[in-house]
């Protein structure tokens, strides 16, 4: 019997979860309750210092419980005798546990409600006097400004005050000492050696696999890593060829720490929506304007937890501290099983919050799919279907719904990886697929004029696009990729709240802010 169906076979009995001694189980100690979280860049050293505390005092206990012969007493035959009484001590530590949790969980809820609240009024009467200064600088700039166009206008630079707002909250609300909310409470009774045998298991087969990727397996490592944290927290049941195979999921402690996390997330927040996410709730006092206003606040217990969450996993596998590459990978992972986990409440939120804005879109990019790339305002150079040629060369052209067709081959891989942005969950996935249709622009134009002749390539310094160059560009490629434009203020809202700092000036950074310039641009054509 391999080891996949021996934890199989495992999972389908219940009594592999039971300890064998009661020595064994008392060895096994709890982390103690953290103080208050200072701030986000002092959460990792306040974390490390903390586990490595309880781990040292662990180790002490361990040594001791080495020198003792530990007696196992099976378990009796009978049904009346099924448990031994150090099992069922077990049983009771193990609900007592569940219920230390459940209290703290429910402290934290509270006490974040009550920030929630308090912070909500504030933000809400910034984001109205902000709107207000929006509208009337509109207003005052041209009075001979047709009526039609000052209302476009007026729309536009509200849409994007919003999403400025949203982004540029979510920053700032990261750096609010909450010295009521303290996240690392919920490290409270985590084991440091895993409780249950598949989880020991799988944390033993893991660190088995990751002595052997090394050198010329070094790319593998990041895939190991992603596999066993997703195996660990993402909270699904195991499957076997499309079927459950064991009757519940993995009791591993990481999982329930972010179920911990989840479930105070869920009754802050679900509340502002109405079924579970499905858009904004007629409940007195919910508006959208306090639903836009609880973004930022969402975002930032998102990423201070993730953060956390990030350093425990670290402590558990210390090898995963050795590199930037893996600590990195940590990080997306742990990220990507958050937003897993709080779904449809986290994204149902930024959908009810930006559904007038992605109708309006919607609507701008269907009657305008059509259009030539005259009406985006890209230079012929990039249009990539004969107009800068025939300019320089004195050349026919072919009409114009021809010349789009064309253009739109050239620009496939970008328009592809455009409409897959909403595929995916992560927001840092998300930003690695938008700088990859950067990418895929950058490199159809050079594909497209090297096999030109000679005599009719364009200077490099002519094949290196602007800035604004490039945002009117994605602006036609927003608009040709359909299901991007379904809910672009939404996604870009999503990325805006939780764009790393490590990533924030790189490539991905810079994809970001040229999408929503190019939003910008297409909101502004006439």
């Amino acid at each position: 019997m391999d080891l996949e169906e021996e934890l199989m076979d495992l999972a389908s009995n219940e009594l592999a979860y039971l300890p064998p001694s009661a020595s064994r189980s008392s060895a096994r100690q709890t982390l103690s309750t953290a103080t208050a979280l200072p701030s986000i860049g002092q959460l990792t050293q306040q974390v490390a210092e903390q586990l490595l505390a309880q781990a040292a005092q662990n180790l002490v206990l361990q040594q001791q419980n080495q020198q003792q012969n530990q007696i196992f007493t099976p378990l009796s035959s009978t049904d009346d005798e099924l448990l031994t009484p150090e099992q069922l001590q077990f049983l009771a530590e193990e609900d007592a546990r569940l219920e230390r949790r459940n209290a703290v969980v429910r402290e934290l809820t509270a006490a974040r409600k009550a920030v929630i609240v308090d912070r909500l009024d504030d933000l809400v009467l910034q984001f109205e006097q902000l709107q207000q200064t929006v509208s009337e600088r509109v207003d005052g700039r041209d009075a001979a400004e047709e009526e039609e166009e000052r209302h476009r206008r007026a729309v536009t630079q509200q849409m994007m005050t919003k999403l400025e707002f949203v982004v540029e909250q979510s920053a700032l609300e990261l750096r609010v000492v909450d010295e009521k909310v303290e996240w690392t409470r919920l490290l409270t009774g985590l084991p440091i050696e895993e409780r249950d045998y598949l989880s020991r298991a799988a944390d033993e087969q893991f660190m088995e696999q990751m002595k052997y990727l090394k050198g010329d397996r070094e790319n593998e490592r990041e895939g190991a890593i992603q596999q066993h944290l997703h195996g660990i927290l993402v909270l699904t049941a195991p499957q076997r060829n499309g079927q459950t195979v064991a009757k519940t999921s993995m009791h591993h402690s990481l999982r329930h720490l972010l179920q911990a996390f989840m479930n105070i997330f869920r009754g802050c927040y679900a509340d502002l929506l109405q079924y579970g996410g499905q858009g904004c709730g007629p409940r007195a006092g919910v508006s959208v304007d306090r639903v836009t206003c609880a973004l930022p606040l969402a975002a930032a217990d998102v990423t201070q937890f993730a953060a956390i969450l990030a350093q425990v996993v670290m402590f558990k596998y210390p090898f995963l501290q050795s590199g930037d590459s893996q600590r990195k990978t940590v990080q997306k992972s742990v990220l990507a099983a958050l937003f897993d986990a709080l779904q449809p409440a986290l994204h149902g939120l930024y959908v009810a919050s930006f559904q007038r804005e992605d109708a309006i879109l919607e609507d701008v990019a269907e009657l305008c799919r059509t259009n030539t790339l005259e009406y985006f305002e890209v230079k012929p150079l990039f249009r990539l279907d004969g107009s800068w040629s025939s300019t320089q060369h004195q050349g026919t052209l072919p009409d114009g719904n021809e010349r789009r067709l064309l253009t739109l081959r050239h620009y496939s891989a970008a328009i592809y990886h455009t409409n897959n942005l909403s595929s995916e969950r992560s927001p840092i996935a998300k930003l690695e697929r938008l700088a990859r249709v950067c990418e895929e622009i950058d490199r159809a134009v050079k594909s497209y004029y090297e096999l030109l002749p000679v005599a009719c390539q364009p200077s490099p310094e002519q094949m290196n696009m602007t800035t604004e160059e490039l945002c009117t560009l994605l602006s036609f490629i927003l608009v040709s990729a359909q299901s991007s434009c379904l809910h672009a203020f939404t996604q870009l809202a999503l990325l805006g709240s939780f764009t790393p700092p490590s990533i924030a000036n790189g490539r991905e950074g810079f994809a970001l802010a040229a999408c929503m310039t190019a939003v910008q641009h297409l909101m502004q054509l006439r």
